[in-house]
């Protein structure tokens, strides 16, 4: 057709020499795009191996793909780090049914506490969340619940809750306290949190950490926490994002 006798007319206006110097030239431009990609997409390192190493790198790909840098992509990672038991695993230990009957997680049909339990990298917990976030992403979340567990969904549904209820209310991400608050409702597992905070580089990217100690501008608003079940957990992945958005 005449496209492809046009281009083969351009193609002979050229010399052998210069079409292979053209060659080499878009083999290096396709390399660096894909070399800026990559970088883009693995933003800093990883600490864990194995199973839990491959749950971390997918978090961090998210994360790191949706824009998110510096002390804020690290305190992101020790808070879901904790949640998720340092990516031993993507679903709560505990059965859920002590979440049965919880109107504040929208638990209101038998069997709601179990089938809403807490899974994924921020352990996603009530059929309101579910509902609340599946409808954000697009996702029949409340359907399908297990959905949470497969990390590409864990992770877009961890990025979604931090970008609306944490990153608005903490200015300081060097302060684990004030972004504890937001996640879990209170300060369970600050210790281990600040601790995996200094693991991902700490405050402006040193070892020296220094979560807690940051007054932050968080703490001085207005309170509005993302769970109320402060001292029903045993622990690591005991459920999380309790209470409906006031």
């Amino acid at each position: 057709n005449k496209i492809e006798l046009y281009l083969s007319f351009i193609l002979l206006s050229f010399r052998v020499s210069d079409i292979a110097s053209i060659m080499k030239v878009s083999l290096f431009l396709v390399a660096t795009v894909a070399l800026v990609g990559a970088a883009s997409a693995n933003c800093m390192r990883g600490i864990f191996s194995g199973t839990q190493g491959s749950r971390e790198s997918a978090l961090i790909s998210a994360a790191c793909s949706a824009g998110m840098r510096g002390d804020e992509l690290r305190q992101f990672m020790a808070q879901c780090a904790h949640e998720c038991a340092h990516f031993n695993t993507m679903e709560e230990y505990a059965s859920g049914a002590a979440y049965e009957g919880r109107g504040d997680l929208g638990n209101t049909q038998p069997g709601d506490g179990k089938r809403y339990k807490g899974r994924g990298y921020i352990q996603l917990t009530g059929r309101a969340n579910y509902r609340t976030f599946g409808r954000a992403l697009g996702l029949d979340l409340e359907g399908n619940p297990t959905l949470a567990l497969q990390p590409a969904v864990a992770s877009k549904v961890a990025l979604k809750y931090w970008k609306d209820r944490v990153r608005p209310r903490v200015s300081n991400f060097c302060n684990t306290r004030d972004a504890t608050y937001y996640i879990n409702g209170g300060s369970n597992g600050l210790s281990d949190r600040e601790s995996y905070f200094r693991k991902y580089g700490g405050c402006g990217g040193t070892s020296s950490g220094g979560g807690s100690t940051s007054s932050g501008g968080g703490s001085s608003t207005k309170r509005t926490t993302a769970r109320s079940k402060e001292g029903k957990r045993s622990g690591s992945t005991s459920g999380n994002l309790g209470t409906k958005e006031n």
